[in-house]
């Protein structure tokens, strides 16, 4: 068996949840003798594919991609497999919503144009273009229904999907599949002296909301660390962040860091905030909770049942005081989350589920 890991065309120069989910994918896959390649255009597929494959899709946001693709797979006789990564449609238009040309046309028409363009200018390709006969919801529809399997992150994940494209995922033809535990929760000292009140983990763009949370922050008498890489299409947002920042005499910002950088970072902070307007299962908020740094999560979220009780949230249009009462509720010793045992699993351990599905898919008779 060989699988076919198929992903948008931008994913080795903007590193998201879908590539570095890959690279552990093919890292643990190849440590249990199973093959995989990586494609981030339809055009890079073969002609003639190994006997024997499976493709293996992400993202319901690059659904003319994605039609390509099952097109090769339904092509070669092979299965489909869907890991949607959705992020849901009620927060996602609650963002998109400013603008006079959505407000006119609607969000829906208007991301249709934008990749259209995209498409045209950015890439200069006429490869995709078919692809564009079709709305990118009714597209989303037709790749869940003849995914073979379709992998959401969380239960909630799956209400999303059924409640945005108005289907029924098949009981049978679904599977959760995590994001796994970075970090071994044995490096936890509860003695250790956490000198960070406030950590804030993210790409730094307007959908993470770091610029709101800066000026909130900056009126308090919390030690706040910001930590994330630029996004290089919000210059002029990051500016502004920094110059928020560096007004703020308790606020700092440390750039991009690498795992082990950041787990030291996580074990020396007591509160990680987000405020996202949309996310799926951050890896961000696993991270923390699992180093002993209590989470506050977007309500734009589907991770909520990755938690034994309730876990503290703020709704994308908080106001300040909203933040600073769930800022207070986090410090509380009474506050301590944690997650389900059946979502608290390293990365080896979803690997094995995901080839366990894998086995499951032979070529199609």
């Amino acid at each position: 068996m060989h699988i076919y890991f198929c992903l948008r065309r931008d994913a080795c120069s903007k590193k998201g949840g879908d590539s570095l989910k890959v690279d552990r994918y093919v890292d643990g896959l190849a440590r249990i003798g199973v093959s995989s390649s990586v494609f981030n255009s339809p055009s890079e597929l073969p002609d003639k594919p190994e006997i024997g494959g499976v493709v293996h899709i992400f993202n319901t946001q690059v659904p003319f991609e994605n039609l390509r693709y099952f097109k090769w797979a339904k092509k070669n006789n092979f299965h489909l497999i869907f890991s949607t990564i959705h992020h849901s449609h009620y927060y996602t238009d609650k963002y998109h919503c400013d603008g006079f040309l959505k407000k006119i046309i609607g969000l829906s028409l208007l991301t249709y144009i934008q990749a259209l363009a995209k498409e045209l200018i950015v890439y200069r390709t006429l490869d995709n273009i078919s692809s564009f006969l079709f709305s990118p919801n009714n597209i989303n529809k037709k790749l869940i229904d003849e995914s073979r399997y379709v992998l959401p992150l969380s239960l909630q994940e799956k209400e999303h999907l059924e409640n945005d494209f108005d289907i029924v995922v098949k009981k049978g033809d679904f599977g959760i599949i995590q994001n796994g535990i970075t970090y071994d929760a044995c490096h936890l000292n509860p003695c250790r002296d956490r000198e960070i009140d406030v950590l804030v983990v993210g790409r730094v763009e307007p959908r993470k909301n770091q610029v709101k949370l800066a000026k909130i922050l900056s009126m308090t008498d919390y030690k706040v660390v910001f930590v994330g890489a630029e996004n290089d299409n919000h210059a002029r947002y990051f500016d502004s962040f920094v110059d928020t920042v560096n007004a703020g005499k308790n606020l700092s910002y440390v750039g991009k860091k690498d795992y082990d950088e950041l787990q030291e970072i996580y074990l020396n902070a007591k509160v990680s905030l987000s405020n996202s307007y949309f996310e799926v299962v951050s890896q961000v908020d696993l991270e923390a909770v699992t180093l002993g740094c209590k989470p506050i999560v977007s309500e734009g979220s589907a991770i909520f049942d990755y938690f034994q009780g309730d876990v503290l949230s703020l709704h994308p249009d908080c106001t300040t005081s909203d933040v600073l009462l769930q800022l207070q509720n986090a410090f509380s010793s009474a506050y301590a989350p944690s997650l389900k045992d059946s979502y608290y699993l390293s990365w080896a351990q979803v690997v094995d589920k995901l080839s366990k599905i894998y086995a499951r898919c032979i070529p199609f008779s």
